[in-house]
């Protein structure tokens, strides 16, 4: 029985989708099997967490209807109770304290964790938020009138008036006071009546969160959904009282599918590869009528720069997954815009990748090609907002608009692709490339989605090196590939081609045929890009691993910070 994950929300990619969808139940399983038999041993049908979260529905109901009949210092009394059961049910027990947030501000802690005497898990509480639909928890004012009336007496007694942090949202409170400086926990569980945020303080800062929707969650009863609630935020996933925390195993096993996945990356950017320069070839002969092969330097200047400009033109694509799953933290691209999400961004064009393309117009046309030219355009010389701006208003109108800095790189430096500058790309080909830069390779649960948020620089880096190692070449004859024996489908780096007309010379087993069983066949003409490593070793490029970086900057801004103020450093390049 696979976890029912609707109405949990994966913020940012806090872990890996595809992990979580897929393989994020066989990592609780043990979890799961140690409540299941205390529940035999003690003989309560309600005593696995799971269990006691669903009995918590119908109370949950009367919340919402009593709190539409409640002012605010009202639904913070309903909110709490609802959490402390909540909470109990979780496996916490309830023990509020007041904090003091530096000078001036205080907050309650519903419960306060500490591993190896330092903050480790705090969860605090907001009371339900009855105005508009999209509002949230996280949005409403961070004052002490969410205390109860006790906490309320004993913060009076000490401070001699209540200390409001009615200036700050808690989404403010924890950019700016809770999750920063030595003494901020790793985690935080926030509750809002209706949601609950699962924190991460080094996560956070990037976007990224565990929503869980109580009310959708609620109103549902599914086992699974609780299944998983209790399997990510009980205390023995997060704060266990001996031994290491499930979330560090969870969020390891995340990191290490992102590994396994940045493999089916390197097999999808060179097949990529192939499909970007036979659609080069294609063009050349059919649309633009110039006879590439049957002239040695047409050919020779055509063959020469084709590695090196299809590279460039899916780094530019590797570039942008990465720089929008990471938006609010690089702050490259402005995925806050809905105008430049929905009109201009990769995001949107990726949601295609698997769209059946039924008619002549949509697989031969332009459109993925003419959105991809305009972005990598934009990406590089810049949006002018103010200028937009300006021109919408002397003509009249208002407009939805965004800003975006120009990059000025090399990678999207369109003099850089003077070979394929001139190729215009169609739709079904390019939809092909996207969905192999998006999705993993196939397998008995099918393809899932790779998430550029949990590859690190690492991953890339590694994916980046792999291609260093490939060659191509074109097919003077009609190919076909051989493998020895043992060799998996899916290995394309243990491939020998041969021609078609040595086929007889080789047994069945060792002619490799697609998943349909045919013959694959490589036709005179066409580019194939194979692994070669004696490249890298002739031009000594290698991807050096980021504990070496690290250590090189640290050692190198040791020296080079020395006796130098705050201008002096400003000026390094």
């Amino acid at each position: 029985m696979s976890l029912e994950l609707v109405g949990i929300n994966n913020v940012g990619d806090f872990y890996s989708p595809h992990y979580l969808e897929s393989l994020l139940e066989n990592d609780l399983r043990g979890v799961f099997e140690r409540w299941q038999g205390k529940e035999r041993e003690v003989g309560q049908s309600k005593h696995t967490p799971t269990k006691a979260l669903l009995s918590l529905s119908s109370i949950h109901e009367q919340l919402l209807q009593k709190s539409r009949r409640s002012d605010l210092a009202e639904r913070a009394e309903l909110a709490r109770d609802f959490h402390v059961r909540f909470l109990s049910a979780l496996g916490y027990q309830y023990q509020p304290d007041i904090y003091q947030l530096g000078d001036a501000h205080y907050i309650t802690r519903l419960v306060a964790l500490e591993r190896d005497h330092k903050p480790w898990l705090w969860i605090l509480d907001a009371p339900l938020d009855l105005g508009e639909e999209d509002a949230s928890a996280l949005d409403l004012p961070a004052h002490t009138s969410f205390l109860g009336k006790s906490l309320k007496a004993q913060l009076s007694e000490e401070q001699g008036e209540d200390t409001t942090l009615s200036d700050l949202t808690f989404r403010q409170l924890f950019d700016g006071v809770v999750l920063r400086g030595e003494s901020s926990p790793r985690w935080i569980l926030f509750l809002g009546g209706e949601d609950a945020w699962l924190i991460d303080k080094r996560k956070w800062h990037q976007g990224q969160n565990l929503h869980f929707e109580l009310t959708q969650l609620f109103a549902r009863k599914e086992q699974k959904s609780f299944k998983a609630i209790a399997g990510l935020l009980h205390q023995d996933s997060l704060a266990p009282t001996e031994g290491l925390p499930l979330h560090e195993t969870l969020d390891e096993n995340s990191h290490k599918h992102a590994f396994a996945v940045s493999g089916d990356l390197k097999n999808g950017l060179r097949k990529a590869v192939e499909l970007i320069a036979n659609e080069a070839i294609y063009y050349y002969r059919e649309v633009r009528r110039e006879a590439v092969f049957s002239d040695p330097e047409k050919l020779a200047a055509f063959a020469g720069p084709i590695k090196t400009e299809c590279l460039t033109y899916l780094y530019r694509l590797l570039f942008l997954f990465f720089v929008e799953a990471r938006g609010k933290e690089l702050g490259v691209s402005p995925t806050y815009s809905d105008a430049y999400r929905t009109g201009y961004s990769l995001e949107t064009l990726r949601d295609l990748e698997l769209v059946e393309l039924t008619t002549e117009k949509a697989r031969n046309g332009l459109f993925i090609h003419t959105s991809l030219k305009h972005l990598f355009r934009i990406v590089n010389e810049g949006y002018d907002y103010e200028r937009q701006q300006q021109l919408a208003e002397s003509s009249g109108y208002s407009i939805d608009c965004f800003k975006m800095e120009a990059l000025r790189s090399p990678l999207f430096d369109e003099t850089k692709t003077p070979t394929l500058g001139k190729v215009k790309f169609r739709n079904f080909v390019l939809q092909e490339v996207i969905a192999l830069l998006s999705l993993s390779k196939e397998s008995k649960r099918g393809r899932g989605r790779i998430s550029y948020a949990q590859l690190g620089i690492n991953q890339l880096g590694a994916v980046y090196e792999g291609m260093l190692s490939y060659s191509g070449f074109f097919a003077d004859e009609e190919l076909i590939e051989v493998a020895p024996k043992g060799a998996k489908s899916g290995d394309d780096d243990k491939v020998w081609f041969v021609p078609k007309s040595r086929q007889d010379e080789f047994k069945p087993e060792q002619i490799r045929r697609d998943k349909n069983k045919k013959l694959i066949v490589h036709p005179r003409g066409s580019y194939v890009f194979r692994l070669a490593g004696r490249d890298r070793e002739k031009s000594a490029s290698y991807y050096t691993p980021e504990v070496l970086t690290q250590c090189l900057v640290k050692y190198s801004l040791k020296e080079l910070l020395k006796d130098k103020n705050a201008p002096d450093i400003l000026s390094f390049t």
